[in-house]
């Protein structure tokens, strides 16, 4: 499995790596890790590729001691473009990355991973800074994973199921009905995806809520001390009650713990 883990060249951009260390089938990873420099400009010092060389060197001695393969890259550009482009280029299974990089201001914060999150072209693995490192022996022992129903958003099932027999966790499927509080529906259609998971021998439960369904997942992030949030980032369907949408990037910088997403295009995108 190869796995993409853009840094930034800071001191603590390494801490990312912990995020790898949770992954199934660890043994057989392969680590693309990559960071990106500003564009040549006359107007500024050189030296900045120099340093980007010098610490990826120093992180993949570090990761390369622990067993995983590596390939580092060293780009210049724009950070969520480069970042974007090498993922077309190596096509790895996972992207992993940060929130927010060092020196980020408030406002900013997190704006590369939303940008990545618009069009990246594989699963996408975001951690907050503020809670790195993890610990790798603590796995994740309860992953909460948000289904409005359809179809689209039921496709980060296959991963949920892989990590949660890995860590033997906890799964906790969630639907929101942001218009009435009908949660025996609510509840009914999770059971599709709570029967799916239970015959593969994943412990699992179903919560409904009702309201907006951003607030209702960052609530039960917080509520279930859950530690993965995993969902799609888009759904299909142009039904009333079919409120997925772009989720994702209103609770992206408001969860602490990794959140695993798969982006799914629009119809017509």
């Amino acid at each position: 499995m190869r796995v993409l883990v853009p840094v930034d060249g800071s001191p603590v951009s390494h801490r990312i790596l912990s995020v790898v260390d949770r992954l199934p089938r660890l043994r057989e990873t392969e680590v693309v890790l990559a960071q990106v420099v500003a564009a040549p400009d006359p107007a500024r010092p050189a030296g900045e590729v120099d340093e980007a060389v010098a610490h990826l060197a120093r992180v993949a001695d570090e990761v390369r001691r622990s067993g995983l393969r590596l390939e580092p890259f060293v780009l210049a550009g724009d950070p969520a473009e480069e970042v974007l482009r090498l993922a077309r280029v190596v096509g790895p299974a996972l992207l992993v990355m940060a929130t927010h990089g060092e020196g980020d201001s408030s406002a900013a914060r997190g704006a590369v991973a939303e940008r990545v999150l618009e069009r990246c072209p594989c699963p996408l693995l975001l951690c907050s800074r503020s809670a790195l490192p993890l610990d790798p022996a603590l796995g994740f022992r309860r992953i909460l994973v948000p289904l409005d129903g359809t179809a689209t958003s039921a496709t980060i099932l296959e991963p949920v199921e892989e990590l949660a027999r890995e860590h033997r966790s906890e799964v906790v499927l969630l639907h929101v009905d942001p218009y009435e509080d009908d949660r025996a529906g609510s509840l009914a259609e999770l059971e599709g995806a709570r029967a799916r998971l239970a015959a593969a021998g994943v412990e699992v439960r179903t919560l409904a809520a009702t309201g907006d369904p951003a607030t209702a997942i960052v609530d039960a992030v917080r509520s279930e001390v859950v530690e993965l949030l995993a969902m799609t980032s888009h759904s299909q369907g142009g039904a009333a009650k079919r409120w997925f949408g772009s989720v994702a990037d209103a609770v992206i910088r408001h969860v602490d713990c990794p959140l695993l997403v798969v982006r799914v295009a629009r119809p017509g995108a």
